[in-house]
């Protein structure tokens, strides 16, 4: 049966819901070639899970926000990799169930809907049997050509499986794009800019299904586990699909593996850890955990019941002892607590830089009064700058000032240079996307040793959403360039309700309320804990900064 014929008639009986898949990719030199789309930068992980067969999550930072794109690599040439068809047959019709079907066989290591053994001669793909069902509807790549797409919206955001050959005929790509609170999804044009930077030239859709989704068994585990998030956390139905399964034997020797809770790893937070194991051929090994010993250098802590709780900040490295076999891990652990060198408490003297939040109003009358001992402590300083959404009266500042205007800018002052990001749209780059490469060219040409970056979102405190990745990637650049350039980075976020300021990973951030106050269940505000100023000092070469309370609170002495 010629694979064009399998897929009309699978989709015409109705059995195409879903995919499920399981692998990894490492890029090739291929990867190289530029792509259409403006994807300004990525974040890559990836799982060797059997012999030949990779899975990849690979995240892209685009024009339109941030996408998941979900990879298998099966190098047909690998003997062992064998793909098969299989059918839930009198099961209920959920994913859940294709995946615990796979699962207990233990020489599964994926599974995608569809089939596609009917175009493999061997280990070879049957190229006149792939070219030939590569010329109706459905096709997105064919000889290296993009194809129109005909039955389907091909500018809708969605979520898309695909599969393709790669220009040498021995690789198959397998792609998932999700379309969830944290991804976009894919248009049919980036679907084929994506296979295209992979190398693939004759590409297909797998199904027609709005939710189509990933199982993968990784690395030393012995059943499938869903991988990608679906909208609205719905599970597709699924009654037939594909098991890629290495047949690859069991050997005596195995390597170790530690597998931890992802970061960010602080003081006194738990993390839990795994020791896993798998052969030579990547088949998964049983731990006995009862004979695992555990030892730390670098650090301080305690391990027990499978978890590591860091008692202070810095390089930890923990290592794992089972049946005269070592591993090792280390972790970098990040202390809230620790005193910044450069936080000063009191005044000092030189060129003073204020900052302050929101200036939107909350309340006319209060806010008033407010704003009037705003003035005056901006223009007790050298220089003001108002950030996040400002309803400013310039004809009552006397000093020079800066206000925010949610636009890409750089301003270099005395001491520092100040850049301003624009979140308007609720990210940066969905709001302007040239500025991630722009603000990786700021960094990289200035001169002074202070950097203050102006934003109205966290980039460490998010919760899951599309601007969750994006901040994750902003947080890279900067711990990166701070750590290279051993420059001081400050991010100030102006869409907070509380001030306070943090050091993570070599990057202060400091949120800004302004006239985000609390109100009290009595309609009570407290002037003294509301209201502050975040104050940067320059004298020479030495920089200290503070938060200052507005009002500040007042003794009587009797």
């Amino acid at each position: 049966m010629q694979l064009k014929a399998w897929y009309i008639k699978i989709k015409n009986i109705g059995l195409m819901a879903m995919a499920i898949v399981l692998g990894l990719f490492i890029m090739s030199a291929q990867e190289t070639l530029a792509s259409t789309l403006p994807a300004v930068h990525e974040n890559v992980r990836t799982e060797q899970v059997a012999k030949g067969l990779t899975y990849e999550v690979r995240g892209r930072l685009t024009a339109k926000g941030w996408v998941n794109l979900h990879v298998i690599k099966m190098e047909l040439s690998e003997p062992t990799l064998i793909l098969d068809t299989l059918y839930s047959k009198d099961h209920t019709d959920e994913m859940e169930t294709l995946v615990q079907m796979t699962a207990h066989d233990v020489t599964y290591v994926s599974a995608v809907s569809g089939t596609m053994k009917d175009i493999l001669d061997g280990s070879e793909i049957d190229e006149n049997l792939l070219l030939e069902a590569l010329d109706g509807e459905e096709v997105l790549l064919q000889s290296g050509e993009k194809v129109g797409e005909n039955n389907k919206k091909e500018n809708e955001r969605m979520a898309r499986s695909v599969y393709g050959v790669t220009v040498d005929r021995r690789t198959l790509i397998f792609m998932v794009a999700d379309y969830n609170q944290s991804s976009i999804g894919a248009t049919h044009e980036e679907m084929q800019d994506y296979l295209l930077d992979y190398g693939v030239v004759d590409a297909l859709y797998i199904d027609e299904a709005e939710t189509p989704s990933i199982a993968t068994r990784g690395l030393g585990d012995f059943t499938l586990s869903q991988r990608n998030v679906q909208m609205d956390d719905a599970i597709p139905e699924a009654t037939v699909g594909i098991g890629i399964r290495s047949e690859a034997p069991a050997t005596e020797a195995y390597n170790l593996m530690i597998k931890v809770d992802r970061s960010p790893y602080m003081v006194s937070k738990p993390i839990g850890l795994r020791l896993l194991a798998r052969d030579m051929n990547y088949n998964p090994i049983a731990i006995d955990s009862g004979q695992i010993a555990w030892s730390m250098s670098g650090g301080f802590g305690t391990i027990g019941n499978n978890t590591f709780i860091p008692m202070e900040g810095g390089k930890t490295t923990l290592t794992a002892y089972y049946q005269g076999k070592r591993t090792s891990i280390t972790l970098n652990i990040s202390d809230p607590d620790v005193k910044d060198p450069l936080y000063e408490a009191l005044p000092g003297a030189g060129y003073t830089v204020n900052v302050f939040g929101t200036t939107v109003k909350q309340n006319r009358l209060l806010d008033d009064i407010v704003m009037r001992k705003v003035y005056e402590t901006m223009n007790a300083a050298s220089y003001g700058i108002f950030t996040g959404e400002t309803h400013i009266d310039g004809s009552k500042l006397t000093k020079n000032h800066y206000i925010y205007k949610n636009q890409y800018s750089v301003l270099d002052m005395e001491g520092a240079r100040l850049i301003s990001l624009a979140m308007g749209s609720g990210s940066m780059v969905m709001t302007d996307e040239t500025q991630w490469n722009k603000l990786k060219m700021t960094l990289a040409t200035t001169a002074q040793n202070s950097i203050i970056i102006l934003g109205t979102k966290s980039l460490i405190h998010n919760e899951k959403g599309l601007f969750y990745h994006e901040s994750r990637q902003i947080h890279e650049l900067l711990k990166e360039f701070a750590s290279k350039s051993g420059k001081n980075i400050f991010y100030i976020n102006a869409g907070a309700k509380v001030d306070q300021n943090q050091m993570y990973d070599g990057v202060r951030y400091i949120d800004l309320n302004g006239l985000l106050y609390q109100v009290e269940e009595n309609n009570s505000v407290n002037l003294y804990d509301s209201f502050q100023t975040l104050s940067f000092i320059f004298s020479g070469s030495k920089m200290t900064y503070r938060l200052t309370d507005l009002y500040p609170k007042t003794t009587v002495s009797r």
